[in-house]
């Protein structure tokens, strides 16, 4: 508490003597102190002013690499999947530069009609990510974007078309269709500490298609990497990560006041 026993300014959750700002504070010893980038200053459990210190962020914060869970479990249990890594840098805890490679298939039988798709091919994606979580407890919140890009070759069979100009039918059979596909993502995700290095993840993803090239015979069902082909397209990943790097801990609090 100041000299005077009031409190006349509210600055974030923390008050503050009339006259100092965040960025100072009285000390026991009626000294005023000027806060580190580091430091903050907040009321414990007690009611009593303390000083909380965090470790400096680095520049480098390490690398980490990851895996897709998802993908792998709807190629056993569906008829397309998007299977990927990934690697990513750490900048200052806040940046997260990241690149993904994955593998795309697709064996898709027509449910309504006897069209057939089949598809296998990899995709590249870049991008960023960004910790909009600024306590450092060990969780990380993202917002980020995402450029995609696959190029891949598909076959489509129909034992029983229709041939529309003679009306007769025939079986088709196309293989070696060309097609690429450029899109953009945005990302929202978390991400938490399950053990040492060890970290568990989830991302939402909304995908926009940008540029799209395909045989003039048609298009695909599937486009490797972004998915039911379409304007747009909906998408969500479960990622394991090792993540190597400096681990950012909070110093213990100290008291202002004695």
């Amino acid at each position: 508490m100041s000299a005077n026993g009031t409190w006349a300014q509210t600055n974030g959750d923390v008050k503050l003597p009339e006259g100092y700002n965040k960025k100072t504070y009285r000390g026991a010893d009626g000294r005023l102190y000027v806060l580190e980038e580091n430091q903050k200053v907040k009321k414990n459990k007690r009611g009593k002013n303390v000083v909380v210190e965090e470790e400096p962020r680095p520049v480098f914060g390490g690398f980490a690499v990851m895996a897709d869970l998802v993908g792998f479990v709807m190629k056993a249990a569906g008829s397309w999947a998007n299977m990927e890594v990934a690697g990513r840098i750490n900048f200052k805890e806040k940046y997260f530069p990241i690149a993904e490679l994955g593998i795309g298939s697709c064996d898709r039988d027509g449910k309504t009609n006897t069209n057939n798709l089949s598809v296998t091919a990899p995709y590249f994606r870049v991008g960023m990510d960004y910790n909009i979580n600024k306590k450092q407890n060990g969780n990380r919140f993202f917002a980020g974007v995402r450029y995609g890009f696959t190029s891949f070759s598909y076959d489509f069979s129909n034992p029983e078309f229709m041939d529309p100009l003679y009306n007769v039918t025939l079986p088709l059979y196309l293989e070696g269709l060309d097609g690429h596909t450029q899109w953009l993502e945005l990302v929202l995700g978390f991400e938490t500490k399950l053990w040492s290095f060890i970290r568990l993840g989830a991302n939402f993803r909304f995908k926009f298609r940008t540029v799209s090239d395909y045989d003039f015979m048609g298009e695909p069902w599937y486009v490797p990497g972004f998915g039911i082909n379409g304007a747009s397209a909906y998408g969500a990943t479960v990622n394991l990560a090792f993540d190597f790097g400096k681990t950012m801990k909070k110093q213990p609090p100290r008291n202002l006041y004695r």
